[in-house]
């Protein structure tokens, strides 16, 4: 039979919130997005030993309350904050790369370099997003992102963004 297993920060150092509010699995990773402790992940090996480590100690996803965690068909990690959508642009979590905030109306980038960061903004002509809080993230069958938020839902085909709403 199956057996049922709790994680608790308090148990787990790595860790960083009880607090989660969307899971995402993908090969033998789980990604956890949490309220105040960022993003999360536990990795499963054959022997079913786990182990967790934090993604928001490196500063580059846009807020450590992050409602929506995704990974795309491309392989990109996506975050959904309170503050727009950080996506990751390595393949590789365990390696500095790139990280893509969309908000409202900018961009924020940010890429480590030989170990020093460097940050880049720049304006979005229209937004890119409905609204900054994003609470749900999914992908449709040909590969277009879509972004749920409380003012409504935004589109992202890979190039452009359009937005929906009752309004």
């Amino acid at each position: 039979g199956s057996e049922w297993k709790v994680y608790k920060s308090a148990d787990h150092f790595d860790l960083t919130s009880d607090n989660i509010t969307s899971a995402f699995s993908k090969d033998d990773t789980t990604y956890f997005a949490s309220i105040g402790g960022g993003v999360m992940r536990m990795t499963y090996y054959l022997d079913a030993t786990t182990t967790a480590s934090p993604l928001d100690n490196w500063g580059f996803i846009a807020s450590n309350n992050v409602y929506s965690v995704f990974v795309d068909s491309r392989g990109a990690k996506w975050c959904g904050t309170d503050k727009g959508v950080s996506r990751f642009e390595n393949r590789d979590l365990r390696v500095m790369g790139n990280w893509i905030t969309f908000t409202t109306d900018t961009v924020f980038t940010s890429t480590l370099k030989e170990g020093i960061p460097y940050d880049s903004t720049y304006v979005i002509q229209g937004g890119a997003l409905i609204d900054d809080m994003v609470t749900a993230i999914g992908e449709d069958k040909d590969g277009v992102l879509w972004f749920g938020t409380p003012k409504g839902v935004t589109r992202f085909d890979g190039e452009s963004w359009s937005s929906f709403s009752t309004n």
